[in-house]
């Protein structure tokens, strides 16, 4: 990829050796035409380089996707959107790409503003360059202040790292909330399930006491009627006895 764009980028532009960034620039993908560009020195810097961006075999851009291409002494960032459009910053090789990308999403931004109710799509080549030549030159100035947006880009990588372990933390806290729901869910039923246990064992006794009493009351009953059966008689026969001796001795 690099020998398609050292053509175009190897050589700084005169007096630019000391630069961090060359040029910015927006191009329609479908036609291949830069529709704005700045660049500190040069009319029409962008040209060839995303004409060999975009006329490239192996490279595909996607919405929101960011690619950085090299080209030797430099190097092309580019973020493509939705709207068939490419947005490019051309920095010196070692330029963070993390500064670069904050860099092309300010720019997407402050074109979208400068061009609002503009047909982009019908604008020839170059044609948006009066419209937002301060715009673009406040973006490119802004960020060839490299520390800075550095420390910037540095800050959001750990805003971003403190925002995922708080979604993390904040997931990790919703599970452990169903586990809880689910542990409260299956101690409500251990509960009832005791209350149920305690209600039925509270039945089977009184059932107990129950069937103990008739059995007492049955054993009661026969022994009652053994007792009678032999003593009844007895009783009647000593009678009968008495009953005899005394007629006999009268």
């Amino acid at each position: 990829m690099g020998d398609r764009f050292s053509d175009y980028t190897h050589n700084p532009l005169p007096g630019t050796n000391r630069r961090n960034v060359f040029a910015v620039c927006v191009a329609r993908i479908m036609d291949r035409t830069v529709v704005a560009s700045y660049s500190p020195k040069k009319e029409g810097y962008c040209r060839e380089p995303v004409m060999a961006l975009l006329t490239a075999n192996n490279l595909t851009l996607r919405p929101r996707e960011r690619v950085t291409v090299d080209g030797g002494a430099t190097a092309i960032h580019c973020m493509a959107d939705d709207r068939d459009r490419v947005y490019i910053m051309i920095t010196d090789a070692d330029y963070p790409q993390r500064v670069s990308y904050l860099g092309l999403e300010e720019l997407q931004s402050k074109f979208l503003d400068r061009t609002d109710g503009v047909d982009v799509d019908s604008v020839e080549e170059d044609g948006l360059n009066r419209r937002v030549k301060g715009t673009f030159k406040e973006v490119l100035q802004k960020y060839e202040q490299v520390e800075d947006f550095d420390q910037l880009a540095e800050l959001h990588s750990k805003v971003d790292m403190v925002r995922m372990s708080m979604v993390e933390n904040v997931q990790t806290a919703l599970a452990n909330a169903d586990r809880v729901e689910n542990l409260e869910a299956s101690s409500e039923r251990l509960n009832q399930d005791a209350k149920l246990f305690q209600d039925q064992s509270s039945e089977l006794r009184r059932r107990m006491r129950c069937k103990n009493i008739k059995m007492y009351i049955v054993i009661s009953l026969v022994v009652l009627t053994i007792l009678l059966a032999v003593i009844v008689p007895v009783v009647i026969q000593i009678e009968a006895q008495k009953k005899k001796d005394d007629e006999e001795n009268p």
